[in-house]
């Protein structure tokens, strides 16, 4: 595996290594907080030894959550450019951390080293500090500060904290990770600092686009349920909301809206008012984490297209966001969004159905492209099925024999959904189709104690898109239903392939 070039080493004043950097932004550097405290002063040089050493100094740490962030007067080649969110990777997810490596084996050394591991969740520490965690035998001295990244896309999922030196064996080879949410959090506390900035701030990839976090400490665990789909043929829909659970001899809170005759009939939310804000929403995405989607139309790139594609588009989000959209790319067979939501009242609202408004057609025939590796997709429980003349919010279960299938149960007719004013949740919501491909809107179904409403929810004005894939003209050749295609080889560039081949 080929060292990434936004990857980098902190250096002492003694030129010593002390652990591991990556690059967000030129000149802008993350690390482990404990890897530079104490330093009087540290430089950074690129992990494979290449270019030049540089100045570097701490521009702000949250010791909390083990994070710090460099300035550098000598940037690294290159930049992260996409990431997730710690707390949606699904568990055993396969990760690989690559970072500096102190082994002891004589008078050798050994620069750096890939150490790969399976995404083991999280969990809370004290009572205060939410980590994530993987599991790894080959996570050494130096690695801290490395970035945590899945390997079927290359996007960071967390930043490496610290090795549990298990005494009897429990927990052997746990890693404690940094969430990518908090270094969100601590990067819009350097956006609201007064003062130069010192980075353009859209160079930062997706990072400002993950959910945010609430400050530290927090005394109170919020009660999280991450809801999204799994694999080729289902959704997901993560949500950190209040929940009652199925079968729950609970009652919503004093002063919370319920479902009644005077909210049957929602009207549209007064734009200029409405009683959730949308703040953020993100382009439908292939949920099964291997980089396949469809173009409607055929697009044959010439070997100069192509190579500019490989080499400006695909490694930056927002130029391949673009790129993507202006060619109506879609999801393949299942995709996700994630929305964040604000309370925008002096009290309480609920949320008491999410609705999808669609239009089908035949499956896209234009491009395929297929990604290198097969993810695992994000987990658990509510799913619209398109190919159903009224989709719902449905609920989602899993078991051995049949896997991830929808229950036939509504969803907010068993858990009950509430923001409090200015609270902001993060709600993941996809769609999946085996038979059509369909353009939709979500619609949010609000409760209020002046009623209920509704309020559309857009990928920035259009509407969100995924297909199922084209069904072949000729047995036995997949992809023959397309009239172009490209595939990801194991040097993360894409080539173009025979649909018929």
């Amino acid at each position: 595996m080929p060292v990434r070039d936004y990857l980098g080493r902190v250096v002492t004043p003694d030129g010593e290594a002390a652990g591991t950097c990556f690059q967000i932004a030129p000149g802008l550097l993350v690390t482990a907080w404990h890897v530079v405290a104490g330093l009087p002063a540290v430089a950074v040089e690129a992990l494979d030894g290449s270019g030049e050493r540089a100045d570097a100094h701490v521009l702000r740490a949250d010791e909390v959550h083990d994070l710090a962030l460099l300035h550098s007067t000598g940037p690294l080649p290159g930049s992260v450019r996409r990431w997730l969110a710690s707390d949606g990777v699904p568990l055993n997810t396969e990760v690989v951390v690559t970072g500096v490596s102190r082994v002891d084996d004589e008078d050798r050394e050994y620069r750096y080293l890939d150490a790969p591991g399976t995404w083991a969740g999280g969990t809370t520490r004290d009572g205060d500090v939410a980590l994530g965690r993987f599991s790894s035998g080959d996570v050494v001295l130096g690695m801290s500060g490395a970035p945590v990244r899945r390997v079927a896309d290359d996007r960071v999922v967390g930043v490496v904290s610290a090795r549990y030196n298990s005494a009897d064996g429990w927990l052997a080879g746990t890693v404690w990770v940094a969430r990518t949410e908090d270094l969100r959090r601590l990067l819009e506390d350097v956006r609201a600092a007064p003062g130069p900035r010192p980075v353009h701030w859209d160079e930062l990839g997706g990072l400002l686009d993950l959910p945010r976090t609430a400050a530290v400490p927090a005394r109170v665990k919020p009660l999280t349920a991450l809801l999204a789909v799994a694999a080729a043929i289902v959704l997901a829909v993560a949500v950190t909301l209040v929940v009652l659970r199925p079968g729950s001899d609970a009652s919503p809170p004093p002063g919370t809206p319920v479902r009644s005759a005077a909210n049957a009939s929602p009207v549209p939310a007064d734009p200029a008012a409405p009683p959730v804000l949308v703040e953020n929403v993100t382009a439908l995405r292939d949920n099964a984490s291997d980089g396949s989607f469809a173009l409607p139309e055929p697009l044959a790139m010439t070997p100069a297209e192509l190579a500019r594609f490989n080499q400006e588009v695909s490694p930056s989000t927002r130029d391949w966001e673009g790129w993507y959209g202006d060619r109506g790319g879609a999801a393949l067979g299942s995709g996700l969004t994630t929305i964040t939501v604000r309370g925008n009242k002096d009290e309480q609202v609920r949320i008491v159905d999410l609705k999808v408004v669609k239009q089908c057609g035949p499956p896209f025939d234009g491009t395929f492209f297929q990604g290198y590796s097969q993810g695992t997709g994000d987990n658990v429980t509510i799913g619209f099925d398109l190919d159903q003349n009224d989709p719902s919010a449905q609920e989602m279960a899993f078991t051995g024999a049949r896997g991830l299938f929808p229950t036939g149960d509504h969803f907010f007719d068993r858990h009950t959904v509430t923001l409090a004013p200015g609270e902001v949740e993060t709600i993941t919501v996809g769609a999946f189709t085996t038979q059509h491909s369909c353009t939709f809107r979500l619609q949010l179904m609000v409760a209020t104690a002046e009623g209920s409403f509704t309020e559309d929810v857009t990928n920035a004005g259009k509407p969100f898109v995924v297909t199922a894939m084209a069904p072949p003209v000729t047995a036995g050749k997949p992809l023959s239903g397309y009239r172009q295609a490209y595939r990801l080889d194991e040097g993360r560039e894409w080539i173009q392939v025979a649909p018929g081949a």
